[in-house]
């Protein structure tokens, strides 16, 4: 795994012991949400110790609001680092390239991996772990990570607070394109594809960062997408996540 996923892994998981506070919060009622983590099922990302749910979990929470709900269940939302190679692999393994294996060793194949494919290139809609703020990086932006949540207590209200981290953003495509399968270290495309309109499996849209947003990836019938430009806040933009974990954490 690359070094700079590997420090911001060990950040976040560092931070989530730190965040977990008993205060009361308008999300600490677990019963909408116990019958997803009862039900994860995680798949093993490969050439790491991570594991990233098979599905997606936590529907209808704003940006916020998902990092605190995962941060409460010692889970964290996938950087695109992290969550665009993976995204490749399952492409792999459907077209029987690599393998993948879940969370207890078991090969994916069959009808599981066919659904795996499916989801991830056609049924999904959820966030990544990734903002964008005026910065010294490319297009004058620096990415910016969430590691951690704290609580603050503002009269009757219980306010959540994202801790972040701040990094120079990398050379990425600089426009709204049709994108190959390439990615820079941080998980953004980088090359314009050839292929005319986007093709399942294939490429995917590429919506370029912009200063204020926010990140998610989602996948229709009309191709997956990797959207950078996700006002904050936004109230009507409410996506899943696909939890993770690191492996016997």
């Amino acid at each position: 795994m690359a070094k700079n996923i590997k420090e911001k892994i060990q950040g976040i998981m560092g931070k989530l012991k730190e965040s977990r506070n008993p205060k009361k919060s308008c999300l600490d009622d677990t019963s909408r949400y116990e019958r997803d983590i009862k039900s994860i099922k995680y798949i093993k990302i490969p050439d790491t110790d991570i594991l990233i749910s098979e599905g997606q979990i936590f529907s209808w929470l704003n940006y916020p609001d998902a990092h605190y709900k995962l941060s409460k269940n010692g889970l964290f939302m996938p950087t695109p680092d992290l969550f665009m190679p993976y995204f490749k692999n399952a492409i792999d393994a459907y077209n029987g390239k690599i393998r993948l294996h879940d969370g207890s060793g078991t090969l994916v194949s069959g009808q599981r991996l066919h659904n795996l494919y499916t989801r991830l290139t056609g049924e999904c809609w959820v966030w990544l772990n990734s903002g964008f703020r005026q910065g010294k990086g490319f297009m004058d932006l620096d990415l910016e990570t969430v590691v951690g949540v704290q609580e603050a207590i503002n009269g009757k209200e219980t306010e959540l607070k994202l801790i972040t981290i701040r990094e120079p953003l990398e050379a990425c495509l600089d426009n709204d394109y049709c994108a190959d399968l390439n990615f820079n270290k941080q998980g953004f495309a980088i090359t314009q594809s050839k292929i005319q309109g986007c093709i399942q499996g294939e490429n995917i849209h590429f919506y370029k960062p912009k200063a204020d947003c926010v990140t998610r990836f989602g996948a229709n019938s009309a191709g997956a997408f990797l959207s950078c430009c996700v006002p904050q806040p936004d109230k009507y933009a409410m996506p899943a996540v696909f939890a993770c974990k690191k492996i016997n954490a």
